[in-house]
């Protein structure tokens, strides 16, 4: 019991020590040394690859899995604070434009994928248990190497990534703008994570109320459907205009 403790301290002293290196030298890099669009992209790779595995863990780690979730969350939650403290204290140093403006990219980036990271993490150890790290391991890698050879084959392309959220190609102008198509893919992006979960836990315990279960998973699954339909004809509508 006291080795399985030692592990999961561990794990998330780590974790927690890459999210602060890399904001802290973030804190030094010309364009990512603030808190808008470029921070919270970069900060949203060790976060959302760190947020699988503890969705995990919090699958493992009890066998009430209404208390693993919410433990799994609130260490979520410290390491999405803990990466935040270098950069706002950057700004004794950086001066920022717009700190509500930056703290909503923050939300919609690293928030929001270590959301989708975590729920994806919990769906697949519910799918094949103890194995589930090394199965969001690959599915995390390879979203982010098809997103690279999308890249690599059209640099000016925007590009929607279900972990990372988004990247507007090569070329962006200065200002980055929340708008309604990244907001609908980020939407899109969550329920499909939550469908994964779901998906996972009717799987593995859905015998007592498996009914009430699969009507939720219908639900999510159709809001997903609706969202992966509105994005698409959302971002052409912005491109006519």
């Amino acid at each position: 019991m006291n080795g399985t403790i030692l592990k999961r301290s561990r794990f998330m002293m780590a974790w927690g020590c890459v999210v602060l290196l890399e904001s802290i030298i973030l804190c030094f890099v010309p364009l990512f040394n603030l808190l808008a669009f470029e921070f919270a992209f970069a900060i949203s790779i060790p976060i959302t690859l760190c947020a699988g595995f503890i969705g995990t863990r919090a699958v493992r780690s009890t066998d009430s899995w209404q208390k693993g979730l919410k433990t799994g969350l609130f260490k979520l939650a410290l390491v999405l604070g803990l990466a935040l403290v270098p950069i706002l204290l950057n700004a004794l140093r950086v001066k920022n434009c717009n700190f509500g403006e930056g703290l909503i990219l923050y939300l919609v980036f690293p928030g929001i994928g270590g959301l989708v990271g975590f729920l994806w993490g919990v769906g697949l150890e519910h799918l094949v248990r103890n194995k589930g790290g090394r199965l969001y391991l690959a599915v995390w890698l390879g979203a982010v190497l098809l997103a690279l050879f999308r890249f690599w084959g059209d640099p000016p392309i925007d590009l929607f990534s279900p972990f990372l959220g988004y990247w507007p190609g090569a070329l962006y102008d200065d200002v980055f703008l929340v708008e309604s198509r990244l907001l609908i893919s980020r939407l899109e992006d969550l329920v499909l994570a939550g469908v994964i979960a779901l998906a996972g836990m009717v799987w593995r315990r859905g015998r007592g109320n498996l009914p009430g279960r699969v009507i939720i998973f219908l639900g999510l699954l159709t809001g997903w459907l609706a969202c992966h339909t509105v994005a698409p004809e959302r971002e052409l509508e912005i491109q006519k205009m």
